[in-house]
């Protein structure tokens, strides 16, 4: 059954469905199909939103990465798709190292109106971290996760088992029947298993079929590398100055090895970074040699994203102050969630402004106690 035919399906048990547009162009050109003839099997009066976002061409094939600018085929696709929809809404979406500023993305949405394709002013703008300039509101929000919602008992068992396994973990048993259900548990697990991809080469040619262009543990590693690349692209999110202080390539390579450690466990990524602190001062492997730096600045960002996560404690007012008086002696001030104190071997916070103002400091060791905080 074509992917198409599948959604026509689908959607008659649906009120509405959004359509993915880079989805669209990046499976006809990894499976060789017209993406018109997709558009054109699109029940369009059920479609209620476009989504829009960029991709990683790797020559024999492209993965749905969210990473860099939107291609013009896919801003062509997209302009075809909202004019077939009657002018539904359009999301952008992205990793937030290739986010422009506010005025920059209405100036590239004008731009795109001029050329036909109808980018609202309603594209998403902001950065999920002031420390790139975005509002602090837009904080509130859900990274997804490739991790079923549903995922408890033996299979959340089995996720949590595999922290630490590494490399050595057996590969997932090959689905009993060909049931929807054994075959999607197979793949999910094929998918985030941290067990080497050559030891699913065999298992994927009794499971998946050849495409037009890869086969079929190559189709099948398309999707691990994507997985683990979603899981990076969050903790570089997360730790922007660590990375900074480690270079690119050795905090990939410690993010990797951070996956390896902690799996994916829950539905949201909004807390899969939480260990990372701890992950550097007393887990990752060595040569290590800015272990509890890395640790100390690790735990100053962790902290800050949590302050800015946090909700306020409603101030005092003047009046109530006043009404309450008299019981000010008995009266007991509880902790704000916006507040943190954060001591550590190493003057993390003068690391993490000249990061920020884009100056040089190099790591060295004194104690260093920081406020972190958010005042509104």
């Amino acid at each position: 059954m074509k992917e198409w035919e599948f959604l026509a399906a689908w959607q008659k048990t649906r009120t509405a469905d959004p359509a993915r547009r880079e989805h669209v162009y990046v499976s006809s050109k990894n499976h060789g199909f017209d993406p018109m003839t997709y558009l054109d099997a699109v029940p369009w009066e059920r479609v209620v939103q476009l989504h829009v976002a960029g991709h990683t061409d790797h020559g024999t094939h492209v993965i749905d990465t969210h990473i860099g600018p939107v291609t013009d085929p896919v801003w062509r696709l997209l302009g075809e798709a909202h004019a077939r929809s009657g002018g539904a809404s359009i999301l952008s979406s992205g990793t937030p190292r290739f986010r422009a500023s506010r005025n920059a993305r209405r100036g590239a949405s004008r731009a795109r109106v001029r050329e036909g394709c109808f980018v609202s002013d309603r594209l998403s703008d902001r950065q999920p971290s002031p420390q790139l300039g975005g509002a602090t509101e837009a904080l509130v929000h859900e990274r997804a996760s490739a991790t079923p919602s549903g995922q408890t008992g033996q299979a959340g068992q089995a996720v949590q088992a595999r922290a630490g396994a590494g490399a050595h973990v057996a590969p997932p048993r090959l689905p009993e029947g060909t049931s929807l259900r054994a075959l999607e548990e197979w793949f999910i697990e094929a998918v985030t298993s941290p067990c080497a991809g050559e030891r699913l080469d065999e298992d994927a040619r009794h499971v998946l079929t050849r495409g037009p262009k890869l086969g079929e543990s190559e189709r099948l590693e398309i999707y691990r590398y994507a997985y683990r690349a979603r899981l990076v692209e969050c903790l570089v999110d997360d730790y922007p100055a660590l990375q900074s202080a480690l270079g690119a390539e050795r905090f990939e390579a410690l993010c990797h090895e951070y996956v390896q450690r902690h799996p994916s466990s829950a539905p949201s990524l909004n807390f899969f970074g939480r260990h990372m602190a701890r992950f550097c001062r007393s887990e990752a492997a060595e040569p290590f040699p800015l272990r509890h730096f890395a640790g100390d600045l690790a735990e100053l960002e962790w902290r800050s994203s949590r302050c800015l996560h946090a909700r306020v404690a409603d101030a005092l007012s003047l009046r109530r102050s006043r009404d309450s008086a008299e019981r000010w002696p008995a009266a007991r001030l509880p902790p704000s969630a916006a507040v943190r104190i954060l001591r550590t071997d190493y003057p993390v916070n003068a690391f993490f402004q000249a990061f920020k103002t884009g100056e040089s400091l190099r790591p060295r060791e004194e104690e260093c106690v920081t406020a972190v905080y958010r005042t509104t």
